[in-house]
This record gives structure tokens, C-alpha cells and sequence, in this order.
């Protein structure tokens, strides 16, 4: 697996933590929202990992948007590259109650807070 290619399949998000086996990458806008990418070859194990990984962060996030709530996902239409989608959801989001997929353009893009 190239990392670098692998990189480059998530143009403008930023990688906020890394261990030896995944990326966690976030998308600098108004809604927050995580990915989590792997960086070896995917496996049964890595990919129950991610999902646990991505359940227990939301577990650790939840306070910081007690109104909101969350999307877990694993969809890949457009992008080839396993990944899993960790956002937080609140009624007065930009596309609330539309899904976000797909959609960056319509987002306001800031500096999110790390």
C-alpha cells in the first residue's frame, strides 16, 4: 500500500493523529467531521479495529456537541480508498437533515479545532 497515494485520495482533509496502522484525518469545516484511513493492507481485524476506534471517539467527543447527533459510516461511491466517516450532526448544520457526502462545496471551510 502507498501511503502517499493513499493521501492523496482525501485532498484538504488534515491528519490529526496517526498510529502504525491508520490515519485519523479531519475535514476543516463547520461540521465536524473525522475519517479514519488505514495505512497497511486492510484485514478482518484492522477493519473491526476501525469501527471500535471510531464508536470509542465518539464516546470521548460527545460532550463537546451534546446536541448533536452521530454519523458512523462506511461508504466508498467515489472514493476506492477503505475509510470510515465519523460526524457530528445538529439541526441547524448547513445541510441538516440532507447527507453530507458529497456535497464539501456547500460547506463553510474553517480552521477546526484540534
Amino acid at each position: 500500500m502507498n501511503s502517499k497515494n493513499t493521501l492523496n485520495s482525501f485532498p484538504g482533509w488534515r491528519i490529526i493523529s496517526e498510529t502504525s496502522d491508520y490515519w485519523l484525518l479531519v475535514k476543516p469545516c463547520n461540521i465536524p467531521w473525522l475519517i479514519f484511513v488505514p495505512k497497511v493492507e486492510l484485514t478482518e481485524s484492522l477493519e473491526e479495529q476501525l469501527f471500535l476506534t471510531a464508536f470509542k471517539t465518539y464516546q470521548e467527543l460527545k460532550h463537546l456537541y451534546p446536541s448533536y447527533k452521530y454519523n458512523l459510516a462506511k461508504i466508498g461511491n467515489k472514493n476506492p480508498v477503505f475509510h470510515i466517516h465519523l460526524v457530528f450532526r445538529d439541526p441547524d448544520d448547513a445541510l441538516w437533515p440532507e447527507p453530507i457526502w458529497c456535497r464539501e462545496n456547500e460547506l463553510e471551510f474553517s480552521e477546526v479545532e484540534v
